[in-house]
């Protein structure tokens, strides 16, 4: 009768802790997704593209075609995308959040 609320308590850890995570990663892959949309309507971009490093790669290149004048308006949105990018790779890394990554099946963009 001893172990049993230990087991539950530990139990209980486990879920909440693996819930926070999931919410913690999801939201860093909300907010790069809504950056990376924010950043194409900034270059005024039409065409469907999937948030990846290539498409961002692909609207870096788009960003130091245009002129000193146009680019402006996209420079924090670039920006942030990046980071946001960045952000969402090394939360996946690191160690702790990494076990329960790989438990749900997140990979990094």
């Amino acid at each position: 009768m001893g172990f049993i609320p230990i087991f539950l308590t530990l139990g209980g850890f486990v879920f909440l802790f693996t819930i926070v995570v999931s919410t913690s990663i999801k939201n860093k892959r909300k907010a790069f997704d809504m950056s990376f949309d924010k950043l194409k309507e900034s270059l005024s971009l039409k065409e469907d593209m999937i948030a990846s490093r290539e498409s961002l790669v692909r609207l870096e290149n788009e960003y130091l075609s245009k002129k000193e004048a146009d680019r402006i308006p996209s420079k924090v949105a670039l920006s942030q995308t990046k980071l946001y990018l960045f952000q969402y790779n090394r939360l996946l890394k690191k160690r702790p959040y990494s076990f329960v990554a790989s438990l749900i099946g997140y990979h990094p963009i």
